[in-house]
């Protein structure tokens, strides 16, 4: 018996607005967990889908380091493993309830100096 594998409820159906290959239109979409381009060479790239695997999409993005999600509210930094929710659009947004100031607000992503070690993935799978 197959297992139905259901999409998390952000996540958008068909062509993201957002494009992981660099284009300005709609040329993405979500096959199996990979990010896939539409333009020609039909590939994955290796690229994770923001929306099925957080986690990995941030670390393929931003390499786990360097630029850290920060509460658009209070312009603190996210504490490690804070969830975010990434958003389709012309632009891939991010939110995350900030346990500081209790929004859920936009996230902006800001790269602060750090210590690699210092440093944890945030967005949970």
């Amino acid at each position: 018996m197959s297992e139905e594998k259901t999409l998390p409820p952000n996540h958008p159906t068909g062509m993201f607005e957002w494009s992981a290959f660099g284009a300005y239109y709609p040329d993405t979409s979500c096959d199996g967990g990979l990010c896939t381009d539409h333009d020609g060479s039909w590939t994955s790239a290796g690229i994770p889908c923001p929306f099925c695997l957080p986690a990995k999409f941030y670390e393929y993005q931003w390499g786990g380091g360097w630029v850290v999600p920060t509460c658009y509210e209070c312009q603190e930094k996210l504490p490690p493993k804070t969830p975010l929710t990434f958003h389709d659009g012309p632009g891939l947004t991010f939110s995350a309830d900030c346990p500081r100031c209790q929004a859920h607000t936009t996230t902006l992503m800001r790269e602060y100096e750090t210590d690699r070690d210092d440093v944890e993935v945030w967005a949970a799978e």
